[in-house]
């Protein structure tokens, strides 16, 4: 009894599905004129195409192509549950995504598929430009990392410069305060040689009357061997000394020569002395403006690197004139401590000449202070002693004044140039 309620009311639901459907097909029918409709128009291959591309069914192409469906037959397939679905071999799971297809076909017409050509080239425009621009990027990235290494480098020589700089301004001041020492030592030298040479005086004459035939009958064999060997290394040791009294005594008539064809006015010491504190002066000055130099290109070096930390800080330096900038301004401080460096060496060389040519410290001096009171303190004495008596006291002062206002141009001017200038501002005694 159960059996046959549950069979009648699945029948009863088949006939309300059957109706329902049959229900939606005369809708669709009689809502759309089917010969206005482009699908109403399409093949056998345009049905194959759409069973295959758009319902993605391509197992029942065959059974489409044998029983010759084409665009009329399509409203008929609305229906899922018509005889015609059942005839093509279509499976249950699929006849209602079929149906919906072709309703959809049917109602709303063709599924539009066309390939865009002016999609796919716009497409592939913008992943060129994408990897182009990708490209570029890197490359200049690429590039502002060397440019940074590159001043890197040339900070590090920079660095390299100040210090030998630093080092020759020790080795300077360590020379200035050695200076006095070593005039006193050389004079303690030249006493020494000259007592020397009076108490050898006697032994060279004496040496030289010994033979090794009086130590042999004085003594015996052993005895004459130690003495002949005593003997040969007083000679030698004679030689040496005798050698060095006669360099001595060569160097000193040398100077008692120029002493006696040329002495030395008194204020040229301080002359001297005068014209050194200027131009160490001017070194000082140079000095300062090449280390300023030197401070603006590393103080341009950080502001590089905490650019370059930023974002897109990489793309931002390459596309600026920064990095040339600050590579300009680091050579430019680095030659700027190499003249200084070679300036300072030049002068150091040149007074310690003039030093041993005149026999009387220049280096080593009061200071600027006392020479510029002790020169305005002798000048009117000086005044009946020829061309001494030029410099009148405020002379002094001017021509200090104007190296001074020449501070910048001395920087660019060579060491022999700017002596020049300085020997020329002062006239000689």
């Amino acid at each position: 009894m159960d059996i046959q309620l549950l069979q009648q009311q699945k029948a009863t639901a088949d006939r309300r599905a059957t109706k329902r459907s049959a229900a939606v097909t005369e809708l669709v029918l009689l809502c759309f004129d089917m010969r206005t409709v482009i699908v109403h128009n399409w093949t056998v291959e345009d049905v194959q195409e759409w069973l295959v591309q758009d319902v993605d069914m391509p197992q029942y192409a065959h059974a489409f192509a044998t029983n010759k469906i084409d665009g009329s037959v399509l409203p008929r397939l609305v229906n899922s549950t018509s005889t015609l679905l059942t005839a093509l071999g279509i499976r249950n799971v699929h006849k209602q995504r079929l149906a919906l297809k072709a309703m959809d076909a049917v109602l709303f017409g063709a599924p539009k598929r066309g390939h865009s050509f002016t999609k796919d080239l716009l497409l592939v425009s913008s992943l060129i430009l994408a990897v182009g621009g990708c490209w570029f990027a890197y490359l200049h990235h690429r590039y502002s990392q060397t440019q940074v290494k590159k001043m890197m480098k040339d900070l590090e020589s920079l660095q390299k410069a100040e210090d030998a700089l630093k080092k020759l301004s020790n080795e300077l001041a360590d020379a200035e305060k050695n200076q006095q020492s070593l005039s006193q030592e050389k004079q303690e030298e030249l006493r020494m040689l000259r007592q020397s040479s009076v108490r050898l005086k006697v032994p060279v004459l004496s040496g030289g009357d010994k033979s090794p035939g009086s130590l042999s009958r004085e003594g015996s064999v052993m005895r004459r061997q130690e003495g002949e060997k005593k003997l040969k290394e007083a000679e030698e040791e004679l030689t040496a000394l005798r050698e060095a009294l006669t360099e001595a005594e060569t160097r000193l008539e040398l100077q008692q020569q120029l002493e006696s064809h040329w002495s030395v006015p008194g204020e040229l010491q301080a002359w001297l002395q005068l014209t050194h504190e200027l131009e160490m002066q001017q070194h000082n000055l140079k000095k300062q403006a090449a280390e300023r130099q030197r401070l603006a290109a590393r103080d341009g070096c950080d502001k590089i690197k905490k650019r370059n930390k930023a974002f897109f800080g990489s793309l931002r330096i390459a596309h600026s004139n920064s990095l040339d900038d600050i590579e300009q301004s680091i050579m430019d401080a680095r030659a700027a401590l190499e003249e200084v460096r070679q300036d300072l060496q030049e002068s150091q060389q040149r007074w310690q000449v003039m030093e041993f040519l005149c026999g009387f410290p220049i280096i080593v001096n009061p200071g600027l202070t006392a020479l510029r009171q002790a020169l305005n303190r002798e000048t009117p004495g000086t005044l009946s002693r020829g061309a001494g008596s030029l410099l009148t006291p405020s002379s002094i002062d001017e021509a200090e004044e104007d190296m001074q206002s020449a501070g910048n141009a001395a920087v660019k001017q060579s060491p022999k140039l700017r002596t020049q200038n300085l020997l020329r501002g002062r006239p000689g005694p």
